[in-house]
Formats: structure tokens, C-alpha cells, sequence
């Protein structure tokens, strides 16, 4: 059985929920002093964001909406040489290699400390579901292939977490005529403060539009402000 992971670092999570305990606690001594009950600030607060994290993991479940973003992005993305830039456990990569059976396929990914990731990993589910992909750890920023080595170049909530770049050296490693296909939060401002979409955009609309996103995926600091940006590059 393959053994993919949810996008979030759950890690994240946890100082959330011990703060949140911590503010239920300092509630329950409101029976020693009213002024216990100022407590209740921190706790919707941290609750609140405990709630939309812990939502969002299930909601990014294997079986849930991250499967569902990939089938629209492998779609999209056509056979030949396909590059997967942060190809994470190897969903993405995997499910293109299953939709176009001619296809190439070759994900990369640093798989850093912080993630729940790994090479050997990727190659587990993709043995699991009886598919060829390599896996081959490179810097997204930095990707170690000459330009115009790809016919199709996809990434899938990557892009933001690599230093500047990424969609430069994506697009590089491209061939003129090729296709490009990111889901990104491109609306972001933390992440994107000035970005235009760049030539042979064909698609750049909300992913909402494209994937239904149940709650709490609409919200904002998740998939809220995530695009969808496909097309070709040109000639």
C-alpha cells in the first residue's frame, strides 16, 4: 500500500495545541478568581487556529482534496518528459505517470528535515502502485538539468517554499512549446508581492474554481489565495 503525506508540516500544529490546552486550563481556575477568565482571549485565539490546522490535515488526507488538486493538474499536464518540482511522497508524480502511460516521469525534491518526506519513500508508493518515476534529490532553486530538458513542468504547492527562483529555474529546464502547470498560493502577498503570471499563461484562475475546497481549505492561510497557473511556454 502507497503512503502518502499531507502537505501541512504537522509539526506546526503542536505548539497551537499545547497553547490552546494551556489557555483552557487557566479558564478552569476561574473558579479561584474571576480574572481567570481572561484566559478565554488566548484560548479562541489559539483555538481557533488549532481548528483550521487540524481540519486542513484531514481535509489534505491521501483520499482527500490534495488527490483530487493532482488529478486537475495531471490533466493538464500531457505525456513526454514531465519534471515534478517538489514531488513531496510522490503523489503528483505518480498520478502522471498513471493518467499518460508514455510519459517520463521525474520528480525532485530536497525532502529537508521538516517534512514528513523522503526518497525512499517516493519510490516505495511508486513500486506500490506499479509505476516507473525517478526520484533524484535536487534544489528546486538550483535544478541540475540544461535548459529545455522537459516537455511538461509541474509543481504543486512547492514554488513558495523554495528561495527565489524556483518558477524561473521551472520554466528554465522547459522546452519552448512545452507545457507548464503550478498550483501555488500566487495570490499570496507574504509570498508573491508583485507577481505577474509569466508568458504563455493560458489559465491562471483561484483553484477554488477548478477543485471544490471543502472547509477549512477556503481559508485564506490555507488554500484560499492558491491559483492555478497552466499554459505553454513560448517558442
Amino acid at each position: 500500500m502507497p503512503h502518502y503525506r499531507t502537505w501541512l508540516r504537522l509539526g506546526r500544529l503542536y505548539p497551537f495545541v499545547v497553547l490552546s490546552v494551556l489557555s483552557l486550563a487557566g479558564c478552569v481556575l476561574a473558579i479561584f478568581s474571576p480574572w481567570f477568565l481572561l484566559f478565554l482571549v488566548p484560548l479562541a485565539v489559539f483555538g481557533y487556529i488549532t481548528v483550521i490546522l487540524l481540519g486542513s490535515a484531514y481535509r489534505l488526507g491521501p483520499g482527500g482534496a490534495q488527490w483530487r488538486i493532482h488529478e486537475t493538474i495531471a490533466r493538464r499536464a500531457g505525456s513526454g518528459r514531465v519534471l515534478d518540482v517538489g514531488c513531496g511522497s510522490g503523489s503528483l508524480s505518480i498520478k502522471i505517470a498513471k493518467a499518460w502511460a508514455d510519459a517520463t516521469v521525474t520528480g525532485v525534491d530536497s525532502w529537508g528535515p521538516s517534512w514528513q518526506y523522503s526518497r525512499q519513500l517516493c519510490e516505495d508508493n511508486a513500486r506500490a502502485e506499479g509505476v516507473k518515476v525517478t526520484f533524484v534529490k535536487q534544489d528546486g532553486a538550483a535544478l541540475d538539468f540544461p535548459d529545455h530538458s522537459f516537455d511538461v513542468v509541474v509543481s504543486c504547492m512547492t514554488l513558495h517554499e523554495i528561495s527565489g527562483g524556483a518558477l524561473g529555474e521551472a520554466l528554465r529546464v522547459l522546452r519552448p512549446g512545452g507545457r507548464f502547470v503550478f498550483v501555488d498560493p500566487f495570490a499570496d502577498r507574504s509570498y508573491y508581492p508583485s507577481f505577474a503570471p509569466p508568458p504563455g499563461t493560458e489559465e491562471f484562475t483561484p483553484l477554488a474554481e477548478q477543485v471544490t475546497l471543502p472547509f477549512p481549505l477556503r481559508h485564506p492561510r490555507v488554500l484560499g489565495r492558491t491559483m492555478l497557473l497552466s499554459g505553454t511556454k513560448p517558442a
